[in-house]
């Protein structure tokens, strides 16, 4: 696993036990390697103990119920490190985000033992993501004690769409990416411009508007102070690496990676280590990229609001959007228009603040679109969504596929000839001015998408 190091992991299981005829679905768990109790496992200088016990055997779970473990990290070297918890493994088929995890953190001394300070709580979030927690900082010969609780959401409704499903998970840590300190010896002003390594940087400018027939991307400026960073060559077939890409320059964060990659002709562009812990911006990112598959499951995109053309005419067919963030991103216009992935993991998609999906899917090869996770109440283009995605079967979408905000849906859905119908999600045109969300290459919609729900 390219640098990255698992240190830790304990096994939960979710068995179904409950028939159809129940309110609530009922589960049994347990935990299996029952000998790892206090086990102790090492890597580098972080040392990370599974503290209570491995044993818990709880009937006929149901809503509303939780599990709780406690876990330990103590920092043995001599100087700060970083690391993230995460699920080495997760399997979670349980619907609408209703599995949690959240956790207190208490700071220890690891020469005393006692307790000194506080550290930052996992507040409740759905388990939708590999990654649990990022980039926590940890002091030499200091300990993180976290008491962890799992829990089965009771939404004081029917939640019967959940018996048969399965949940089950390893808890793990593993080293996040290093900050990366530079220094820019010249005059900081908008567009000053410093170079290191592969890597062009400028300040409070972005690359954009990647234009593949004179092989060129431009520079434009940016509002927020920050740097913006690109490859120098895109046009290098040699591999791409993000080793020693700035974190800082001069201790101003780079914030801008948007064009980052684009036009690059490499076959292989390795994400594995790059901090994008400041990032804000990754608009166009890979756009007109060569590389055959594209990694971003080890990504922190915690503050990024813009993706709008992230994957835009990217060539790679595999695209890992595991444990991708999107709850901050506003932008996402033409973030997969063109794309050659044929397959698109969406389940752990955030898009309640999102306002533009317009061109999102345009002519992109993707075969099935799972958006049950989209909260589009606040999206006001959805003009071409779907435009010519010729190879588009199935969408399926839930009641928070919201269009009472949208104001243009403009050929949403034209060239999209394969589409197979289900129950419609109901779509309210009332605010829309131009409502030629087309379906079968040119017949107007009568005001429902033709979507399956789920």
């Amino acid at each position: 696993m390219k640098d990255k190091k698992i240190i830790f992991g304990i096994t939960l299981a979710f068995i179904f036990l409950a028939s159809i005829g129940f309110s609530y679905a009922y589960f049994s768990i347990a935990i299996t390697n029952k000998d790892v109790k206090d086990q102790v496992v090492e890597t580098g200088t972080l040392q990370l103990t599974y503290t209570d016990g491995p044993e818990i055997n709880i009937q006929n779970m149901k809503p509303g119920n939780t599990i709780t473990k406690t876990i330990t990290v103590k920092n043995t070297g001599s100087l700060e490190a970083k690391y993230n918890i995460i699920w080495q493994e997760l399997t979670n088929e349980i619907t609408n985000n209703e599995m949690l995890i959240e956790g207190t953190c208490t700071r220890i001394n690891g020469a005393t033992e006692e307790v000194d300070g506080t550290c930052e709580n996992i507040v409740s979030t759905p388990i939708n993501s590999l990654k649990i927690k990022r980039s926590i900082s940890i002091e030499p010969n200091i300990i993180h004690k976290y008491d962890l609780t799992i829990t089965f959401k009771d939404i004081d409704a029917d939640q019967n769409y959940n018996q048969g499903k399965k949940f089950g998970g390893v808890l793990g840590v593993e080293n996040a990416p290093e900050v990366v300190n530079c220094t820019f010896d010249g005059e900081v002003t908008q567009g000053a411009e410093y170079v290191n390594g592969i890597y062009t940087y400028r300040y409070m400018q972005e690359k954009s508007d990647a234009n593949e027939s004179t092989l060129t991307v431009n520079w434009k400026n940016m509002d927020e102070p920050g740097w913006g960073v690109a490859l120098t060559n895109p046009l290098s077939t040699e591999d791409v690496s993000v080793k020693g890409v700035c974190t800082y320059i001069n201790d101003v964060p780079v914030i801008y990676m948007g064009g980052m990659f684009a036009l690059s002709q490499a076959r292989n562009i390795d994400l594995s280590r790059l901090n994008t812990s400041n990032v804000i911006s990754m608009s166009g990112m890979f756009g007109y990229s060569q590389a055959s598959t594209l990694d971003l499951s080890n990504l922190d995109t915690s503050n990024v609001i813009d993706m709008s053309g992230l994957f835009y005419h990217s060539n790679a067919t595999s695209i890992n959007l595991e444990g991708l963030d999107t709850s901050k991103v506003i932008q996402m216009w033409s973030m997969f228009a063109k794309s050659q992935a044929t397959s698109l993991n969406l389940s752990n998609f955030n898009t309640s603040k999102v306002t533009n999906m317009a061109s999102m899917f345009y002519e992109s090869q993707a075969k099935a679109l799972d958006l049950s996770s989209f909260d589009t109440s606040n999206v006001t283009n959805m003009g071409v969504m779907f435009y010519n995605n010729k190879n588009l079967v199935t969408i399926y979408a839930s009641n928070k596929f919201i269009t009472d905000n949208v104001t243009s849906s403009t050929d949403m859905f034209y060239g999209t000839s394969n589409l197979i119908g289900g129950n419609g999600t109901k779509y309210n045109k009332s605010n829309v001015n131009k409502t030629y969300a087309r379906i079968d290459g040119g017949t107007s919609s009568p005001g429902y998408f033709t979507l399956k729900t789920n």
